[in-house]
C-alpha cells in the first residue's frame, strides 16, 4: 500500500482578531513523530469496566517547541517572533501560545491521512 499525506500544515490563529488583519500571523506546523506523540500526549482510561472515561493530557510547551516550524507576520512590541522559543519567551502571550499549542495537539492526536 502506498500512502501519501502532507507532513506539514498551516494555521491562522483567531487570537486578538488576527484573522481579520491584513497580514495575519500564520503558523506552519509539522506533525510529531511517533516517539514525540507518545512522550507529549498521554491518553489513559480511568474507571471500572462499566463506566470508563478517556483522559488526555498534553505537554503543550513541548508540543509547540517540537511542531511549530515557523511564524509569519508576528511582531510583538517591535520584536519579530518567528519560532516557538521566541514566542514562549515573550510575556503576556499566553492566550496565543495556548491557541497554537491546542491546535498542534489536536492535529497530532491522530493525523488525518486523507489531507
Amino acid at each position: 500500500m502506498k500512502v501519501t499525506f502532507d507532513n506539514e500544515f498551516d494555521f491562522i490563529p483567531t487570537w486578538n482578531k488576527n484573522q481579520e488583519d491584513e497580514n495575519p500571523i500564520k503558523a506552519r506546523f509539522q506533525y510529531l513523530t511517533t516517539p514525540q506523540r507518545e512522550k507529549f500526549i498521554s491518553i489513559k482510561y480511568v474507571g471500572v469496566e462499566t463506566e470508563t472515561r478517556k483522559e488526555t493530557s498534553f505537554d503543550y510547551e513541548a508540543i509547540l517547541r517540537a511542531s511549530l516550524i515557523s511564524l509569519e507576520n508576528c511582531e510583538i512590541n517591535g520584536i519579530k517572533i518567528s519560532n516557538a522559543n521566541d514566542l514562549i519567551a515573550v510575556r503576556g502571550l499566553s492566550q496565543l501560545v495556548r491557541e497554537l499549542a491546542d491546535h498542534a495537539a489536536g492535529m497530532n492526536i491522530t493525523p488525518d491521512l486523507k489531507n
